[in-house]
């Protein structure tokens, strides 16, 4: 797993994906002319008050794992979490810090996503949020100038309106940078891994379950008590591989020697849903 800008864990496939979208993809459209573009404005002077923080994958500290292994003959593992380290708003940038316009997508509130590339760096793909009054600089989502590459969607997540850019660094590195909206100063939670919006507990609202690597590990960034927070679910279940299932809403664990199980996500606990021995 990578790091990019700040310090910003961790497939799923959201089974309510309906209930979660807000807006859905956006078609992008011809990159429009620069003049359309809002003129630079004064520095951002003040962070929101609960910021949605920036985090790559694996970078929050993770809480003490839980004593049981997952191969054990328990019922339930309690869910530990730990909290998502750094918060960032958008920077404002100017127009002409984009040197080209590669694509634009346009949002339900009249703002747009833009892909550009910048007058220093002519070999990476930047993403920028146009807002009706700001230009905010969203920061690197890929290296390819396809528009075809890259996705745009509303999405609702953490009990809040974002816009989802997806991208990539490399051939096994997905980027999802969630964009928080209805702030005065937009917020990036940044997750290099794939994601899906799911609502695990049922409360309305969807968690974002992240998921990356050949024995994936997977992450799930929730709310508790009002500020945001993640789970790393192969390290409290002691999985070298832990998978979602679509299908059945269950998360699919296998230890180090290849025993298996399945958990369901509950309000304070993982529940076993499937007898150890069978197979993700």
């Amino acid at each position: 797993m990578r790091h990019w800008l700040s310090a910003a864990a961790a497939l799923a496939v959201c089974g309510l994906l309906a209930a979660c979208a807000t807006g859905g993809k956006s078609a992008a459209v011809e990159p429009a002319p620069s003049a359309a573009l809002a003129a630079a404005s004064s520095p951002v002077s003040a962070l929101v008050q609960h910021p949605v923080p920036t985090v790559a994958a694996g970078s929050f500290t993770a809480p003490p794992a839980a004593p049981a292994d997952h191969t054990a003959s328990v019922d339930s593992v309690e869910l530990r979490f730990g909290p998502i380290e750094s918060a960032l708003p958008l920077a404002v940038i100017k127009p002409d810090q984009l040197a080209s316009v590669i694509a634009v997508w346009p949002l339900a509130d009249g703002g747009k996503v833009l892909l550009y590339q910048t007058p220093a760096d002519n070999e990476n793909v930047y993403a920028a949020l146009q807002t009706d009054t700001e230009l905010f600089a969203v920061g690197p989502i890929g290296y390819t100038a396809q528009p075809d590459q890259y996705e745009v969607s509303e999405v609702e997540a953490l009990h809040g309106a974002y816009v989802k850019i997806i991208g990539a660094c490399g051939a096994n590195c997905p980027i999802s940078a969630y964009v928080r909206l209805g702030q005065p100063v937009p917020v990036l939670l940044r997750i290099e891994a794939h994601t899906e919006e799911v609502d695990l507990d049922g409360d309305g609202s969807c968690e974002i379950v992240a998921s990356v690597g050949t024995l994936a590990e997977t992450t799930v960034y929730t709310v508790v008590r009002g500020e945001p927070a993640v789970a790393n679910l192969n390290a409290l279940l002691h999985a070298s591989l832990v998978i979602y299932n679509k299908q059945s809403g269950v998360f699919q664990a296998q230890g180090p020697q290849g025993a298996a199980s399945g958990w369901r996500w509950s309000k304070n606990r993982l529940t076993r849903v499937a007898p150890a021995g069978s197979q993700p």
